[in-house]
C-alpha cells in the first residue's frame, strides 16, 4: 500500500487509495521533567496545562522537533494505514513538496522525512516534487 503525504509547513495530508486526512503541523504535549507527553497531534484546539509548539515555526531549544515530526508522522501513518493487513506490513510512502522546507531545515529536508518515516513505520521512502 502507498500512502502520499503533501508537505506544507503548515499542514500534512495523507492520502491512500481508501482514506485522506489532514493534520496541521501542530503538537500539544506535557512536559514532565525531560520527557515529553504528546497530547494532542496536528489539531489546533485550546488544552489546559499543555504547551503548544508548531513543528517548522517554534524554535523553543527545550523540544526535539525531530521527535515530533516522527510522532506526527507515526499518527498520520497509522490513522490512513490503520494496519489492517498484516502485523508486519508497512506502506511504502510518497511525499510531495518536501522542498518547501529547505530553509527550515536548513537543507537536509529530504533525510530528516526519510529517516523520520522510516521510524514512524515506512517500509520504503520516495520524494516527488
Amino acid at each position: 500500500m502507498k500512502i502520499h503525504i503533501n508537505v506544507t509547513p503548515e499542514r500534512f495530508v495523507f492520502e491512500s487509495d481508501e482514506k485522506a486526512l489532514e493534520l496541521d503541523t501542530c503538537i500539544h504535549y506535557l512536559l514532565e521533567g525531560q520527557e515529553v507527553t504528546p497530547v494532542a497531534i496536528g489539531d489546533r484546539v485550546e488544552i489546559p496545562n499543555a504547551r503548544f509548539t508548531e513543528l517548522f515555526k517554534s524554535e523553543d531549544p527545550f523540544i526535539d522537533h525531530f521527535y515530533l515530526l516522527r510522532l506526527l508522522l507515526e499518527y498520520g501513518i497509522g490513522k490512513v494505514f490503520e494496519k489492517k493487513f498484516l502485523s508486519a506490513a508497512k506502506p511504502d510512502i510518497v511525499f510531495h513538496g518536501v522542498e518547501q522546507l529547505h530553509k527550515s531545515l536548513g537543507g537536509y529536508q529530504f533525510g530528516v522525512f526519510e529517516t523520520a518515516a522510516t521510524q514512524a513505520g515506512a517500509r520504503q521512502v520516495e520524494f516527488e516534487q
